[in-house]
């Protein structure tokens, strides 16, 4: 299995707190790693927002079956039960995250 690897993610700062309310906002520590991230925070604590692209594999019928980041690295692998229902093999993102 190849090895999993962390997305790439662009920070830019908004600078205003009531608008943080709508956008993914991460805390980073002073060598820039990310050490906090909150979805659409309802008292968000950094005017930081976190944008990360994701790229989609899907298989013959259009199901996806991998996701990777912006340097090709695997983020998550697929499988889907008889019924259809997406079950993630790795990683730790389900598809539409």
């Amino acid at each position: 299995m190849p090895k999993m690897r962390p997305a790439t993610v662009a920070v830019h700062d908004v600078g205003n707190l009531e608008a943080m309310k709508k956008y993914g906002t991460v805390t980073i520590d002073n060598k820039g790693v990310i050490t906090n991230f909150e979805e659409k925070p309802k008292e968000p604590k950094s005017t930081l927002a976190a944008v990360a692209l994701y790229y989609y594999s899907r298989d013959h019928l259009g199901s996806i079956r991998e996701m990777t980041d912006s340097t090709g690295g695997l983020v998550a692998r697929y499988d889907y039960d008889p019924w259809g229902k997406s079950v993630v093999v790795s990683g730790n993102m389900q598809p539409g995250d």
